[in-house]
């Protein structure tokens, strides 16, 4: 073992286990440590890296106006996630998606870490934090909703732990993409109450896009794309366009930056190139090579596969850092963060059709409101948006009933 890294472990464990008296969280009998220093580590410098990858969700609709009333997913989450909320009445234009924050370090590193969301909430997390602000009522409706904005996750006493032979992850069921993100050489994370690959966390917040999409019609090929920059000295850089009909092949378009109003992306031969272009986009901007490959291999259906009309381009690093803060100390040698932005887009046909159900609900023959309300279940994230408007808007009590319950059973909770 190297003199720098036996020094450098001691003197953390020593702070830790001091500055535990005072701030109260754990004590170094609490925290097992049994295994943090693994195998020698290589002769190498060490090096101290953080990365992180994820994606923001947007839906605008056939005006280009941003839709609220999305909610937060947790039907994909393990069983061990910490949610915010069971509610699903927290609904916002913006959902931020799945990122995960990874370590490396050749020695054990003691972190803290720290994210926050000025414009809106964290809702989902794991592993468990050591501080969730706002803090959710727990008394029912004898407690006033907190301000759904300045949300905080922090991670104390963050234990990364490079070559542990055997960690003791929890199962991920019945959610294999937990168990593809776990597939990098990162370190392993520790804190009081579990251990993991990453550090993760969802939530929901309030953010204009930097690209207006405008969806036409052409009689011969059918939807198209055009692009503008919604701040025109500000490019937009990396930007895919997909249309994926119900049935037939996805048609795809990629652009390297969209600078100018009516801006068209070049099409695609397959979704495969698609893909390798996403690929060297990530690594160009500063990911592993596998912790590219996961992320593509959890969104490739998603992004390129599933039918619907959508956008998406890279948030630029300084948005990224405002829009979502974030400070680790002792500060890494090195911190890459990179943010996809998807836009699923509503045209003015989808819209009415949506619409057209929705009214159907109201109908006086119970087989057309059964039929209406069947078909309404069957819409995805996008539709959503526009029933939870539509719920609001109208005065109906027939529509509001029947809405409820078609709301209530595609709300994307967590099954128990």
């Amino acid at each position: 073992m190297s003199r720098l890294f036996h020094t450098s472990f001691w003197f953390q464990l020593a702070g830790a286990a001091a500055l535990s008296c005072f701030v109260g969280f754990v004590s170094a009998d609490e925290l097992d440590l049994s295994d943090l220093l693994g195998d020698e580590p290589e002769p190498e410098a060490s090096k101290f890296v953080a990365h992180e990858w994820g994606s923001v969700n947007l839906v605008q609709d056939s005006d280009r106006a941003l839709i609220s009333g999305l909610v937060d997913d947790q039907s994909d989450l393990p069983p061990f996630v910490n949610v915010w909320t069971e509610n699903q009445g927290s609904q916002f234009p913006m959902i931020i998606e799945k990122p995960i924050l990874y370590f490396y370090s050749k020695e054990a590193v003691f972190a803290n870490v720290r994210v926050r969301c000025p414009e809106g909430i964290l809702t989902q997390w794991w592993p468990n934090a050591t501080k969730v602000t706002p803090v959710m009522p727990t008394d029912g409706d004898n407690q006033k909703m907190p301000e759904l904005k300045n949300g905080i996750l922090e991670w104390n006493w963050v234990a990364v732990s490079p070559n542990v032979a055997k960690p003791d992850f929890k199962q991920v069921g019945k959610h294999p993409w937990w168990g593809i993100a776990r597939e990098t050489d990162s370190a392993v994370v520790r804190v009081k109450g579990g251990e993991e690959k990453f550090l993760f966390y969802r939530g929901a917040a309030r953010l204009q896009s930097t690209l207006h999409v405008n969806i036409d019609v052409d009689t011969e090929v059918g939807h198209t794309f055009s692009l503008d920059p919604v701040t025109p000295e500000k490019a937009v850089r990396h930007v895919f366009t997909m249309n994926v009909p119900e049935e037939g092949a996805p048609q795809i378009g990629y652009t390297e930056q969209v600078a100018e109003a009516g801006a068209k992306a070049k099409t695609l031969d397959s979704v495969d190139a698609a893909v390798a272009i996403l690929r060297q986009v990530l690594l160009d901007e500063g990911l592993y090579e596998k912790e590219a490959d996961g992320m593509i291999k959890i969104w490739r259906k998603g992004m390129f596969e599933t039918p619907g009309l959508r956008a998406m381009y890279l948030m630029e690093r300084k948005t990224l850092d405002a829009f979502l803060p974030l400070t680790i100390q002792p500060a890494p040698d090195e911190i890459e963060r990179v943010m996809l932005v998807r836009i699923d887009c509503l045209t003015p046909d989808r819209e009415e059709r949506i619409l057209e159900l929705l009214k159907q609900l109201g109908a006086e023959n119970f087989r057309e409101r059964g039929a209406a309300q069947k078909k309404l279940m069957e819409i995805g994230r996008v539709g959503q948006a526009v029933m939870r408007k539509f719920y609001e808007d109208t005065e109906d009590p027939e529509i509001r009933m029947r809405l409820k319950a078609v709301l209530k059973q595609i709300s994307p909770r967590r099954p128990r």
